[in-house]
């Protein structure tokens, strides 16, 4: 009696079917795998109102904005293939729609693409996927004209611009210069680059890294897992999860975080709650509220003058070190840790028993700010 063939066997005998069948067709085709490139190009040209609106979406490529002093806007489009010849490039390019909409105050733009229709051979080893085209849009449009650019797949670019901007991408990076308005920007899976923002803003990144030179306005910001840097901003609200985060001159801060640690060159105001986070302020001026657990804070100098540091760690030691002329009220106290103290510090009471240390004084110089710190196990270490 004859055993039926099994699975193992029958696996062995299509994988050598299939082997021999790509053999057999690369030999009977010697320019197999081979692939140039082919381009479809749609320009088109709208009067568009100076305080009008352009819309513009794209799929699996990039957009380039420009802006200029005219009420009308240019939009040159490249779609380009690689392919092995011209039929199935064209394939692609049926599969690709742009979609065009225009008023005297509104003018918008939609890449579409089709859904591929492949055979069982093409589904099984391949056929065209989106690294095999690229759609690229390049466009100019009114300087003071609202902008609102968004993309998956696709890298934007926009470059100095009067007007407010809306901006999102995701799997792709936004690269703006200076934004003359208000601007929101939004990426997911790509990087952020900034030149400059002049007015009130809002950026969110995920999974990715984000990079301001200035923003002149209030800018909140919104961060997962990744990195930023603000050179300069007046006002900064942050929102941040798995993030580093080097901050330049900032004025104010407003922080939210945790599982990512701050520097700080200079700081006027900051009022910040985190865990799992580690702070170097090299400068702060006039008001530090920080609430942390599970990550130290480091102060390399308060400045004569401040009004008032209220610093509250667990697990976490604290460590300010002061301008030597500034006058101040020191109150600490800590669970589980010690205190050090400055040799000047007129002590006017100090408490040290088996588990707890506390210490109030005062320190004479300019200003009259108070210094409340507290940390359970962590330690507190108060220099001048």
């Amino acid at each position: 009696m004859k055993m039926k063939p099994s699975i193992y066997k029958l696996s062995l005998f299509l994988s050598l079917f299939i082997s021999f069948q790509l053999s057999a067709a690369n030999a009977s085709d010697p320019g197999c795998g081979s692939k140039r490139e082919f381009v479809k190009n749609i320009n088109k040209t709208f009067d568009l109102d100076a305080d009008g609106r352009l819309e513009l979406s794209n799929r699996h490529g990039y957009i380039d904005v420009q802006s200029w002093n005219q009420e009308k806007t240019t939009i040159d489009i490249k779609i380009i293939v690689n392919a092995g010849d011209q039929e199935d490039a064209n394939k692609v390019f049926e599969r690709v729609r742009i979609d065009f909409s225009h008023t005297s105050n509104l003018v918008s733009v939609k890449t579409q693409i089709g859904s591929e229709t492949k055979g069982w051979w093409d589904r099984i080893f391949g056929g065209f996927n989106s690294d095999d085209f690229k759609i690229v849009y390049q466009v100019k449009m009114p300087n003071e004209a609202f902008l609102r650019a968004e993309g998956q797949y696709c890298n934007i670019s926009v470059g100095d611009h009067a007007g407010e901007v809306d901006v999102y991408t995701r799997y792709g990076n936004i690269d703006l210069e200076d934004i003359g308005d208000q601007a929101e920007v939004q990426c997911q899976y790509g990087n952020i680059n900034i030149e400059t923002l002049a007015a009130d803003s809002r950026v969110e990144v995920g999974y990715g890294n984000l990079d301001i030179d200035k923003a002149s306005g209030t800018l909140d910001v919104q961060t997962r897992y990744g990195e930023l840097r603000i050179d300069e901003a007046p006002k900064l609200d942050l929102d941040c999860r798995y993030t580093e985060l080097r901050l330049g001159k900032i004025g104010t801060l407003r922080l939210n975080g945790s599982y990512g640690d701050l520097r700080i060159e200079e700081v006027n105001i900051i009022r910040a709650s985190t865990t799992y986070s580690e702070y170097e302020i090299e400068k702060a001026y006039q008001e530090v509220d920080i609430s942390t657990g599970y990550g130290d804070v480091e102060i390399d100098w308060l400045q004569a003058g401040f009004t008032e540091v209220r610093i509250k760690g667990s697990y976490s030691d604290i460590e300010v070190r002061m301008d030597p002329t500034a006058g101040y009220e020191l109150n600490a106290r800590t669970s589980y840790a010690s205190i050090d103290y400055p040799s000047g510090l007129d002590v006017s009471r100090k408490e040290n028993k088996s588990n707890s240390e506390s210490i109030v004084g005062k320190h004479k110089g300019q200003g009259s700010g108070k210094l409340e710190l507290a940390s359970s196990y962590g330690d507190i270490s108060v220099r001048d």
